[in-house]
């Protein structure tokens, strides 16, 4: 079978970037600092990282909340103060949907 893309992926042009000019560093082509030619490898690192913190911590918090929205009615005896707040937000936007 044959490759459908046959062009770079984005990791392997950046790797290839960096290493690009890693050379040129350090044959004092260029007087950037290291930061600055190392940043195409882990730029795309940093960048995923941030985007997975931000997706855990909002999965997590709506997981958290759906999992105080799941107590019944009959549990609310032993709820907190703070999840009896959750779950009336949580039932008051599920009615307004």
């Amino acid at each position: 079978m044959s490759r459908r893309g046959k062009g770079m992926s984005l990791g392997t042009f950046s790797m290839l970037i960096g290493f690009v000019l890693c050379v040129l560093k350090a044959a004092s082509v260029i007087t950037w600092p290291w930061w600055a030619v190392t940043a195409p490898i882990w730029v795309p690192f940093a960048v995923f990282t941030l985007f997975m913190l931000f997706v855990g911590g909002v999965v997590g918090a709506r997981s958290g909340v759906d999992a105080v929205a799941a107590k019944t009615f009959e549990d609310t005896d032993e709820l907190t103060d703070e999840e009896a707040e959750l779950l009336l937000e949580h039932l008051l936007k599920r009615l307004r949907r």
